[in-house]
C-alpha cells in the first residue's frame, strides 16, 4: 500500500510523544481550532507509544486509526487514537484534517 499518507499523522504523533503539543497541534489543516481540552490532555498524559490498527481509503481522505500507550496509564492500557488526512487535489501533499484520541 501506499504509506505516503500516513507520513503526517507519524509526524504529529511522534512530535506529540516528544512533547511539542501546542506546535504540533497548531499546524493541523482541521479548519477549526483544537478543543482546549485535547490540549490540556494530550500535555498531561504524554503518548509513549502507538500502533497502527486500521486505515480506511477513500480516494483523497484517509482514516487512520491508532492504539496509543501513554504516562500515567498501566502499561498494558492502550485506547485509540484517529487521525483523517486529505489532500485537496490528487498529487497535492497529505494533511490532517482531524484528530481525536480518547483520554
Amino acid at each position: 500500500r501506499d504509506r505516503a499518507p500516513e507520513g503526517p499523522a507519524e509526524l504529529l504523533l511522534r512530535e506529540l510523544a516528544a512533547g511539542n503539543v501546542r506546535p504540533a497541534l497548531s499546524r493541523l489543516s482541521t479548519g477549526t481550532p483544537i478543543d482546549q481540552g485535547t490540549v490540556d490532555s494530550e500535555l498531561r498524559l504524554r503518548l509513549l507509544s502507538w500502533r497502527l490498527m486500521g486505515r480506511q481509503d477513500f480516494g483523497d481522505r484517509i482514516e487512520l486509526s491508532y492504539q496509543g500507550a501513554r504516562s500515567d496509564w498501566p502499561d498494558d492500557e492502550r485506547r485509540p487514537l484517529w487521525i483523517r488526512v486529505a489532500r485537496p487535489t490528487p498529487g497535492a501533499p497529505w494533511r490532517i484534517v482531524e484528530f481525536s484520541a480518547v483520554y
